[in-house]
């Protein structure tokens, strides 16, 4: 699914399909492993740090660098995966869904910011244009951002964990989380693949 760059794998018995799996339902495991991975960390330091005390003697070196090896692998920030020519679609709360639509195509991104002044407003998806545009029979043409997005969306920042990342979207079961600067401003829109697909290549 992530090699494919698709949410949703149909599951095939006996020629018949049987059940649809979305992605979003396999955040847990990449959790699970990325958080199992961190405990083996510790393990490894607390060890080290047991032969310290019995041999009273310090290897500090080796246990520095242990723990710089377990922050690297298994505490990574959502900066490690955002690149500096990353892309955001930004709209303003007044502009049309039509008009978002269109910057969305145009980047080929499936999610726009709404924004003032860089701070983030809401967001707006493509689920959120199919399910409350399309569906409920509303005018891309003339329908405001501002009265079909997602409003004061949860955001991460730059120093956010992959891991906590990965909780946050899971439980609040969405799949863009918004990204922060220090400054609060608005540096990516991570989605459910990109993140799942740094969660598995941190513990690969």
């Amino acid at each position: 699914m992530v090699q494919g760059k698709f949410r949703h794998l149909p599951v095939v018995e006996s020629g018949e399909v049987i059940a649809l799996l979305d992605i979003a339902k396999c955040l847990y495991d990449a959790i699970a492993r990325m958080e199992r991975a961190a405990e083996k960390g510790k393990a490894i330091a607390a060890a080290v740090e047991g032969v310290e005390k019995q041999w009273g003697t310090s290897i500090s070196g080796p246990n520095t660098f242990i723990e710089t090896l377990r922050e690297r692998m298994f505490r990574p920030s959502l900066s490690t995966i955002i690149s500096e020519n990353t892309k955001v679609v930004t709209v303003s709360p007044g502009e049309t869904v039509l008009t978002a639509a269109k910057k969305m195509l145009e980047y080929r991104l499936n999610s726009a910011i709404v924004s003032v002044g860089n701070k983030p407003q809401g967001i707006l998806t493509s689920k959120d244009i199919l399910m409350r545009v399309i569906a409920q029979n509303l005018s891309p043409e003339s329908t405001p951002v501002e009265k079909v997005m997602t409003p004061n969306p949860e955001c991460a920042t730059v120093d956010t964990p992959i891991v906590d990342a990965l909780h946050t979207m899971h439980d609040g079961k969405f799949l863009h989380l918004p990204v922060t600067d220090r400054d609060g401003s608005i540096v990516a829109v991570i989605d459910v693949l990109h993140i799942t697909n740094a969660a598995i290549a941190t513990v690969s």
